[in-house]
């Protein structure tokens, strides 16, 4: 499969991916400022934080785009209620 443009998949920036990063990664990633919720290397981030470019490189190989954005949003809103159950 080749990548077909850009990934259907708004961040809001909540922070919970970098919250809950897969062991054996720190539970939390050094790079987010938990003050701001903001990653502090956004702009140079690694290719692993970067949605469109795992898209591109990585998933587009195996996953068609529409299950991708689908799962890739069903994750997102799995972590957002997690940290809200823990509130």
């Amino acid at each position: 499969m080749e990548p077909t443009g850009k990934l259907e998949f708004n961040c809001d920036s909540c922070g919970q991916c970098c919250r809950n990063l897969p062991a054996p990664l720190p539970k939390v990633c050094p790079m987010l400022d938990q003050a701001t919720e903001k990653c502090t290397v956004y702009e140079t981030r690694p290719n692993i934080c970067n949605v469109q470019w795992m898209w591109e490189n990585v998933h587009s190989k195996t996953t068609d785009k529409a299950v991708h954005e689908a799962s890739t949003e069903a994750k997102c809103i799995e972590l957002k209620l997690i940290a809200k159950s823990k509130e």
